[in-house]
């Protein structure tokens, strides 16, 4: 077993997080904003509902991404290189996972005639952040695998005999005196 250290991030990674952060934070914005323009234009929609669902749903892996990003920048001075690594992981599988929502509603309700055209751009608008943001998240994995490698690898076991012993030793020579 691999012990994992605790180490500070080293700076170059830690910019790069910031700057993930940053454009995640950018996106949220964008699409809320994308939200107040489909409520407005909510009857010149074929489907208002799919584009509430469609937004509500990145709306809120977008928002976890933004969480999981703050919590590895906050840790920076303290990080567990795997336990991080995982977190970002987790973030690029998911975002991974929603890349067929994403394709999905842009096929069905964006690359087809529409009745009312004047919210194509922003139907566009919203698919092409998403996508842009899914494919960003998606390369998480890199700087997992970069911050792994950047991490001190040490060799530790934990042998619960040895420990036993070690913490009974001392009552062993007790009782033998």
């Amino acid at each position: 077993m691999l012990y994992d250290p605790i180490v500070p991030l080293p700076p170059e990674l830690l910019d790069h997080l910031q700057a993930r952060r940053d454009e995640v934070s950018t996106a949220l914005d964008s699409l809320r904003a994308c939200r107040q323009r489909v409520s407005e234009a909510s009857d010149r929609l074929e489907s208002a509902r799919a584009t509430d669902d469609y937004l509500d749903a990145f709306i809120g892996l977008l928002a976890r991404a933004e969480n999981g990003l703050d919590t590895a920048i906050g840790d920076a001075d303290r990080v567990r290189a795997r336990v991080t690594a995982d977190g970002l992981r987790r973030l690029a599988a998911g975002a991974r996972a929603e890349e067929r929502r994403c394709r999905e509603f842009s096929d069905r309700w964006v690359q087809k005639p529409l009745p009312h055209e004047e919210v194509r751009p922003l139907l566009t608008q919203m698919v092409s952040i998403v996508r842009h943001q899914l494919g960003r998240l998606a390369s998480l994995e890199d700087l997992a695998a970069r911050i792994e490698a950047a991490a001190p690898q040490v060799e530790g076991r934990f042998d619960r005999r040895a420990l036993f012993e070690r913490f009974t030793e001392p009552l062993r020579r007790r009782t033998e005196e």
